[in-house]
Parts: structure tokens; sequence; C-alpha cells
């Protein structure tokens, strides 16, 4: 008896929303979504099959991107190792321990243009001292360094007389202040002429591009009875005022490191 079916064709012993072989029950606790012409149990499965295995397929995604990720920085890892060894293979120039570069001016040329230096560095410190005699013996002799320098020319290279000859109207521009100090004048003449040969000789020694030490350019803001400015060559960056002084009659040795270093000759600094 429990064979017969129903005028509608359904087995007499399934109940609504059941499938053969298929515990419908399992299903009940999902979501659930049924299409217009299916059996609705059969929708069911399909669907909650879907949401079953929908966490699974977004974990498996998320491992990917992960796995994707760490594979790229490593990647970008060993890139950046190889740049690096890259740079570190880039040939340098050798050089042995103790050498230097190449100088710019042969050894006469140097010695000729140290010399020049000597005397004027040596002027300023009898300026500083107040020693007009000293002032006077020593303007004469850097006169006569400047004037002979085309008497030496023979020593130097045929580049080093092209460096001279453009240098040569600066030297011109310096001589008379050179003479004038050397001329029995009274010590406020002498140092406003000391200016002025101390900015040709600047110009000069800068269109050289003298390398052999650092010369500084400094700088006073009151060298004439507090008024005016004035400029001096040093070869050290510490301020010593010829123009002040150690016995200037108001301020005594007061005002001897007033001032400043305004530029600074040092071609070789900048070639290495």
């Amino acid at each position: 008896m429990g064979g017969m079916e129903d005028k509608g064709g359904r087995n007499e012993g399934m109940k609504e929303n059941e499938l053969p072989g298929i515990n419908v029950r399992m299903f009940k606790t999902l979501p659930c979504f049924t299409v217009k012409g299916e059996h609705p149990a059969s929708k069911a499965v399909s669907f909650n099959l879907f949401f079953l295995l929908l966490p699974l397929t977004s974990s498996l995604i998320v491992d990917l991107r992960q796995t994707l990720r760490m594979k790229l920085r490593i990647s970008g890892l060993v890139l950046l190792a190889a740049v690096f060894a890259s740079c570190g293979d880039e040939k340098k120039p050798t050089q042995s321990a103790g050498s230097t570069s190449q100088p710019a001016y042969s050894t006469a040329f140097y010695s000729t243009v140290d010399s020049i230096l000597s005397r004027y560095y040596a002027l300023s410190e009898a300026f500083v001292n107040w020693d007009s005699i000293s002032v006077s013996g020593l303007a004469g002799q850097l006169k006569i360094e400047l004037t002979g320098l085309s008497q030496k020319e023979a020593a130097f290279s045929p580049a080093e007389k092209q460096v001279l000859a453009a240098g040569k109207p600066r030297l011109d521009a310096a001589l008379p202040g050179i003479s004038r100090i050397a001329e029995p004048v009274n010590m406020d003449e002498k140092r406003h002429a000391f200016n002025t040969a101390s900015q040709n000789l600047y110009e000069w020694l800068n269109g050289l591009k003298y390398d052999r030490s650092p010369v500084y350019l400094q700088e006073c803001n009151m060298p004439f009875n507090d008024t005016g400015h004035a400029v001096w060559l040093s070869k050290t960056e510490a301020i010593r005022n010829p123009y002040l002084g150690n016995k200037h009659p108001y301020y005594n040795a007061g005002m001897l490191e007033c001032g400043s270093t305004q530029a600074t000759i040092d071609f070789n600094t900048k070639k290495n």
C-alpha cells in the first residue's frame, strides 16, 4: 500500500522539499534561496553548497595574495641587492697611500708666487705692529718681486706664461699702491694704498686659481677713523687687523681681531 502515488504524481511516503537519499535538514541552518520552476530542495542544496565553499575559496584567495606579495618583496630585495653589488663593483681610480693630485703649476712658478705672498704677509704684519719703518722696507721688497716677475718667465711653461699675461692688468693695478706704501708718507696714506693693492692682488691670485695654500680675503668695516671699509689677505682664518692693529692711539690692541673673512681662494680643496 505504501507504494501508491497520488494524483499529483508525488510518492506518497515522501514529504515536501525532500529528495530521495538526501537529508535536507542539514541545510536548514543555512540561507536558502529558491528559483521558480525548480525543485526547492535541489536549489537549496546548490546554494547552500556555494555558501559552504565560499569561506574556503576566500581563504585560498587571501593565501594566494599573501604568497604573491611575499614573492614580490623577495624579488625586490634580490633586485636591490644586485644593484648595490653592481655599485660596489664599479671601478674607482686607485690612489697609492700618500699620493696627491697633480700640481697645477711647476715648482718654479709656485716658488715665485709664494715669495710674493710671503712679502705681502710680512707687510701686513708690520701694519699690525704700527711699524712704519718695516712697512716702508717690506713694501719696497714686494715691489721688486712684482716688477721682476717678467724676468723669471723663462723658467715657466707656455701655459704658465699665458696665465701670467692674463693676470698682468691686476698686477699693474696693484703696483702703484705698493709703491706708495714704500714712500715716506704717513700711516693713514699707507693703509689706503694697502687696501687698493690688496684688492688687486686678491683678483690676481683668484685668476691664477692659486692652489698651493688657502688665501683668505678679510675685511674691516671701520679702518679709517671708524669709517669706510678695507680688505687685506691672510694665510689663516684668524683675524689680525692691519688697519687698527695692536697699537691704535685710541683702541690700543682692543680692535686687533675686529673684522671678518669675506672670501677664500682655495682651489686645492675644490680640486679634490
